[in-house]
């Protein structure tokens, strides 16, 4: 197979709607995890090799349990969100911007994600089923849970919102240099940085970005694969998922219920998130890939959440303690097995989520 071989690698985040550049931060910014992406027919999905998966986890452990290093962390996350949140309004707000400004926007956009991966599920769960045991640990995610939402929502004002920071920059840029915002959104953060030397990426490498690519990091850089067999090699990795009426998860919170499905099924296009909400009724069941702030209020309307992926304190999983409902992420295969309207029933006493008739 290759630079990459499929069985070596589990998925863990996708969705539709991830513009190359996005994509590239996250490829780059993940890269010392060995993180893999694909991207064909607008789906966007996230890998990780299965040794590297079981590495993080062990890592989350070690690290959440070490006061010296947590303490170290924590100050340089909110040192960083004091210092970016004011660069990025005060850049986004001129009609010109200069080179160096542009690279340190990419500089602390980068770091908003570097910092970020050590809140993901693969270093947390495993973290918190053995917090009980340890207390220096229970403690440091109980300070840690304060900062991961506002961390999601730093994540999608920089980079997914629809007048989020990345796509403010890029407008002023679009006017600055004559270039198509819908071609910008296809650069990587280089190519970016090189319009100010006059370079431009042709139409041809932009089109090609926007049918399929392959970006793998690791070793301290990313590569971009595109020949035809990585197209083969996509279609193995995110194999079209058959229709099933039983499927299993993890459970986040206790419970049982039965109500109709609410699918939340925007990827990553936020600006899709309100009418979503506005259509949904108290009771149905939240189902979607993963949850975020953004999300908070249809998430107090559900009498359930079910995601495709996520961990024991991902979003969906705390918000669901806290609201006191049932709640089963990593069901892999629910946003396409479950449509709007269907009655199923969620049985998060054993991780089950059931069409019933």
């Amino acid at each position: 197979m290759g630079l990459v071989n499929p069985k070596q690698y589990t998925r863990v985040f996708g969705g539709p709607g991830m513009p190359y550049i996005t994509s590239y931060m996250f490829a780059y910014h993940y890269r010392t995890i060995d993180f893999l992406i694909t991207w064909k027919d607008n789906m966007w999905t996230a890998f990780l090799k299965k040794d590297m998966l079981e590495k993080t986890l062990n890592d989350g452990v070690e690290f959440y349990s070490n006061k010296k290093k947590f303490l170290l962390f924590l100050n340089e996350y909110k040192k960083h969100f004091d210092e970016s949140i004011p660069f990025f309004e005060k850049i986004t707000k001129k009609k010109v911007i200069k080179k160096n400004d542009v690279k340190t926007f990419f500089k602390h956009a980068g770091k908003t994600l570097s910092l970020y991966v050590k809140c993901e599920f693969f270093y947390l769960d495993m973290a918190f089923r053995v917090a009980k045991k340890n207390s220096v640990l229970k403690r440091n995610l109980d300070d840690f849970n304060k900062l991961k939402n506002p961390g999601k929502e730093q994540i999608i004002r920089v980079y997914f919102d629809a007048n989020s920071y990345i796509y403010k920059v890029l407008r002023i840029l679009s006017k600055q240099f004559s270039v198509d915002f819908e071609d910008l959104v296809e650069y990587d953060p280089d190519e970016v940085i090189g319009l100010f030397d006059g370079k431009f990426v042709d139409k041809q490498t932009l089109n090609k970005r926007r049918d399929f690519y392959i970006l793998k990091g690791g070793k301290g850089k990313v590569i971009l694969l595109q020949n035809d067999i990585y197209k083969n090699i996509i279609d193995l990795m995110v194999p079209k998922i058959k229709s099933k009426k039983v499927l299993k998860g993890t459970i986040a919170n206790k419970g049982k219920v039965i109500g109709r499905v609410k699918l939340f099924n925007h990827g990553y296009e936020f600006y899709k998130v309100r009418k979503l909400t506005q259509e949904m009724n108290k009771g149905d069941i939240l189902v979607t890939e993963t949850t975020s702030p953004e999300l908070m209020v249809a998430c107090q309307k559900a009498g359930a959440i079910v995601t495709n992926e996520g961990g024991l304190l991902s979003h969906a999983a705390i918000v669901s303690r806290e609201l006191g409902i049932p709640c089963i992420v990593g069901a892999l295969g629910v946003t396409s097995s479950l449509k709007n309207g269907d009655r199923v029933e969620v049985d998060a006493e054993k991780g089950i989520v059931r069409k019933i008739k």
